[in-house]
């Protein structure tokens, strides 16, 4: 339900609510945890300039799916998974017309501050996100997978919720080493140190593509239209690439 202490608010105070002349939309969004970092950032600057409030819910891609699916008043999807935000496209849950693809990561691999743990084989707990929800996860074990180690670290990996979870698995010392997206540490090391600044090139892994929508039971579709566009802005892109994104090279309306 959508600020029901602002509408409560403005129900007791309707002089001010009258004398400010102000009508700010609301835009409810659901990101994928790899995108924290960045939208902090964002979130002040889109919000001053557009005069459109923001609501931020932080999960694994395949949660915020579920929950935009059974109903959840979420406006704008901000995916990791290219694959499931067009299969949603398909099944009615997000605009065709809406679909944009508004940055890449890549993984990283980490470990604790001062860590000595520098190879998966030497790690006693390994810390991905879950693959079965989350797409920086599911990169994770491929990753492994493709380099012949998977078999041999199973039964090793912790499995987090989110990637943002993953990340603090490795700061909390929980985990000897990670692979997590860039885009959680590129701004914020603290408490981890990077093995490999990207794993493209080194271990095979192809970037992830961050992808936004508007879900079709968006009753805010012009300024959740306006928030798309902004993240497509030279502004915005030269935020995103303080936070490891690169532009992206693909169509995602295709």
């Amino acid at each position: 339900m959508r600020r029901l202490f602002m509408l409560a608010s403005l129900a007791a105070l309707p002089f001010l609510a009258a004398c400010s002349g102000e009508d700010r939309p609301e835009v409810i969004v659901g990101a994928a945890s790899s995108l924290l970092p960045l939208l902090r950032e964002l979130e002040p600057v889109f919000e001053k300039d557009a005069l459109i409030d923001l609501t931020i819910t932080y999960n694994a891609t395949g949660t915020i799916a579920r929950q935009i699916e059974q109903g959840a008043p979420i406006d704008v999807f901000l995916s990791a998974d290219q694959a499931l935000t067009l299969q949603m496209v398909e099944e009615g849950f997000l605009r065709q017309d809406s679909i944009l693809a508004i940055g890449e990561s890549l993984l990283v691999v980490i470990r604790p501050q001062d860590g000595e743990t520098s190879t998966f084989l030497d790690a006693r707990r390994i810390a991905i996100a879950n693959p079965e929800t989350a797409p920086y996860g599911t990169a994770a074990k491929h990753l492994l997978e493709i380099n012949a180690l998977w078999e041999q670290v199973e039964s090793r990996v912790v499995y987090a919720e989110s990637a943002l979870q993953a990340v603090q698995f490795v700061r909390s010392a929980e985990a000897d080493i990670g692979l997590v997206p860039l885009t959680l540490v590129a701004q914020n090391r603290q408490g981890v140190e990077l093995i490999s600044e990207r794993t493209h090139g080194v271990f095979g892994t192809e970037p992830i593509t961050q992808i936004g929508a508007i879900a079709t039971t968006s009753v805010q579709v012009d300024a959740a239209t306006r928030f798309l566009d902004f993240l497509l802005s030279k502004a915005a892109q030269s935020i995103f690439g303080r936070h490891g994104y690169a532009p992206t090279r693909i169509e995602a309306s295709g």
